[in-house]
């Protein structure tokens, strides 16, 4: 994301803001990164399925988008 190539909050929100595709895809990359295994626990233990934490990953990341370029 920086120039270490750390997933910091400040780099995923710069990434989000620019007007650089390649770092809105990193930046995205570092949100699936981020939230994947706590997303599929908590799906998990509510009785979801696997397709089921894509689906709420995927909307967690599209909220976020959302919100940032409000």
């Amino acid at each position: 994301m920086n120039q270490l190539g750390q997933c910091t909050d400040d780099a995923i929100v710069q990434g989000i803001l620019s007007n650089d595709r390649r770092a809105l895809n990193t930046a995205i990359r570092c949100l699936y990164d981020r939230h994947t295994a706590l997303l599929k626990d908590y799906v998990r233990r509510n009785s979801g399925t696997p397709h089921d934490a894509d689906d709420l990953k995927q909307a967690e990341v599209v909220d976020f988008l959302k919100v940032v370029n409000s």
